[in-house]
């Protein structure tokens, strides 16, 4: 729900501090596993997902791993 699917554009408040030259890739990477580990809800960018998240859990995890067995090839 942090990312969006099309762009894989990030959510602002994962990255809560400004970019910066000294910000590598296993920043960018450790964000995103703690996006995956623990979605922050409260600042979706696919508002969809977030409420299926918050209303439906067990359809959230259906689609994610059906999404999963697609893509992660």
């Amino acid at each position: 729900m942090n990312v969006r699917q099309d762009t894989g554009e990030i959510c602002q408040a994962a990255i809560e501090n400004p970019w910066e030259p000294k910000l590598t890739s296993r920043f960018v990477i450790e964000t995103l596993l703690s996006l995956l580990e623990a979605p922050m809800e409260d600042d979706p960018l696919d508002n969809d997902i977030a409420e299926q998240y918050k209303n439906d859990y067990e359809g959230f995890v259906e689609q994610a791993q059906k999404a999963t067995s697609e893509h992660a090839q």
